[in-house]
C-alpha cells in the first residue's frame, strides 16, 4: 500500500511541473539557475538522508521533485 502511494505521489510531482516546463519552453517564464539549483540540492540531499534513515517509499516524492529541479 505504502509503495502503491508513493508512486502516485511521484506522478503528481511531474504532472504539477507540467504548467511550469511549458510556460519556460514558450518562454513566458525565466528561471533563475541558482534559485533550481538550490532548491535541487536541498531536496535531493533531503531524499539522501531519508533513504539513508530508511524512510523508504516515502522518500520517492521528495527524490523525485529533486530531479524535476
Amino acid at each position: 500500500m505504502k509503495e502503491a502511494l508513493a508512486v502516485i505521489s511521484t506522478l503528481l510531482v511531474f504532472v504539477a511541473y507540467v504548467p511550469y516546463i511549458r510556460d519556460v519552453l514558450k518562454d513566458k517564464t525565466h528561471p533563475h539557475i541558482y534559485s533550481w539549483f538550490i532548491w535541487g540540492l536541498l531536496s535531493l540531499l533531503v531524499a539522501a538522508l531519508q533513504f539513508k534513515e530508511g524512510a523508504g517509499p516515502g522518500a520517492y516524492v521528495t527524490l523525485s521533485a529533486g530531479l524535476v529541479s
